[in-house]
């Protein structure tokens, strides 16, 4: 369930960076409004448009999903009773933040945080289990 979060965080991140740098690359295009050459930018600019509209259409459908999916993450985080463990599952699963950034924001050891952490996954997924 994380990890696929994680996944589609990284996947909607590269597509957003092909995206900019579609859209920079149509920016930079110097259409001559004269006569058309042979080999004028005029020849790509409907290619790169299309390619442009395929991938913020595909974009949204993935920001569309990765919000359901954060949000069911979210809400199984929050079945935890430990406000503690819910707050650095939080900030690890929901904010992608490592366990040396939470352990300096909780003001706790490391391996602290790695222990509530894996002793919180574990709670979770039997509570995931149990509700299948």
């Amino acid at each position: 369930m994380f990890d696929e979060l994680r996944e589609m965080n990284n996947l909607i991140n590269q597509k957003q960076l092909r995206l900019d740098e579609l859209r920079a690359r149509l920016t930079s295009m110097n259409i001559p409004i004269s006569e058309r050459v042979q080999t004028s930018p005029c020849d790509f600019l409907p290619d790169l448009m299309c390619e442009i509209i395929i991938i913020e259409n595909e974009l949204n459908d993935m920001i569309d999903e990765y919000a359901k999916m954060k949000e069911s993450a979210k809400l199984k985080i929050f079945t935890l009773d430990n406000e503690k463990a819910q707050d650095i599952l939080y900030l690890h699963y929901i904010q992608f933040k490592s366990y040396a950034e939470i352990s300096r924001i909780k003001g706790l050891r490391h391996g602290t945080v790695r222990t509530i952490a894996r002793r919180s996954i574990k709670k979770l997924k039997c509570i995931i289990d149990e509700t299948l």
